[in-house]
């Protein structure tokens, strides 16, 4: 039988971090087509977009490594 197999795809948002770099190298490896969004292409906190931005992909997967690490601005605005 002859066919292709499908490229299987991921979203990785926060890809510019530690964990998300080190996550973006191993899907990279193993041949994922991968979408690594910037922060300032997409605010994760807008989850109408955010939907909107998945549905249009349609990943196997998404990873969400994005995170707030400012310490000392966490403390201070704790909101």
């Amino acid at each position: 039988m002859n066919y292709k197999k499908k490229a299987k795809s991921v979203i990785i948002f926060g890809a510019g971090g530690h964990l998300g770099d080190d996550i973006l190298k191993t899907f990279t490896k193993l041949g994922w087509k991968i979408t690594a969004p910037l922060k300032n292409e997409i605010d994760i906190s807008d989850f109408e977009k955010t939907t909107l931005f998945i549905k249009e992909i349609k990943p196997d997967i998404v990873i969400n490594c994005a995170a707030f690490s400012d310490v000392n601005k966490c403390e201070r605005e704790i909101d």
